[in-house]
C-alpha cells in the first residue's frame, strides 16, 4: 500500500478530512479489510502514514484521528 501511495500520491487515497493545508485520507484493503490512515501535508507534498486498523473500528478511528488533527492544528496557530 505504501508503494501505491508513493507512486500515485493524493489520487490513491480517499479523502475523509480537510482542515488547513492538511488533508487525513484512507486506503483500503479489501482481503483482508483493513485500513491505512495517512495525514497529508499539502505545502510540502508530505505523507505521514498514522494508523492502520481493521475495518470493524473504522468510525472510531477516524473520529480519534480528525480530533488529533484538529488539536495539532490549534497548537500551530
Amino acid at each position: 500500500m505504501l508503494e501505491k501511495l508513493a507512486s500515485r500520491g493524493k489520487n490513491a487515497l480517499k479523502i475523509l478530512d480537510v482542515q488547513d493545508r492538511y488533508l487525513l485520507g484512507e486506503m483500503r484493503s479489501y482481503r483482508p479489510p483493513y485500513r491505512l490512515y495517512v495525514y497529508v501535508d499539502q505545502e510540502r507534498d508530505e505523507y505521514y502514514a498514522v494508523r492502520w486498523e481493521h475495518k470493524d473500528r473504522q468510525e472510531k478511528v477516524i473520529r480519534e484521528l480528525k480530533e488529533r488533527l484538529y488539536k495539532a492544528i490549534k497548537r500551530i496557530k
